[in-house]
């Protein structure tokens, strides 16, 4: 869904990986992810916003690239949630 009047699409496990891939090649943005939601225990595909805040987190605490990756799921994700409860 696309919050009206801020043109900003709910973020998902699929668009998350793929703004990672543009960092790190897709393999790698893949398998770091995978490895951060068995960590949480989180079911595949991440579908939750909370979930999705909580495996971007997760990137973060790697450290290195993922640190700055994971911050930026974590913004995306965050931002979109405040703004679709405003709507």
């Amino acid at each position: 869904m696309t919050i009206p009047g801020w043109n900003l699409e709910r973020p998902d496990e699929e668009a998350l990986i793929a703004d990672f891939a543009k960092s790190m090649g897709a393999d790698a943005a893949e398998k770091i992810w995978a490895l951060a939601c068995h960590q949480l225990g989180l079911s595949r595909p991440v579908e939750d916003l909370d979930d999705l805040v909580r495996a971007a987190d997760a990137m973060v605490d790697i450290g290195g690239l993922m640190r700055v990756a994971g911050r930026g799921a974590r913004i995306r994700t965050v931002t979109y949630r405040a703004l679709a409860t405003r709507v």
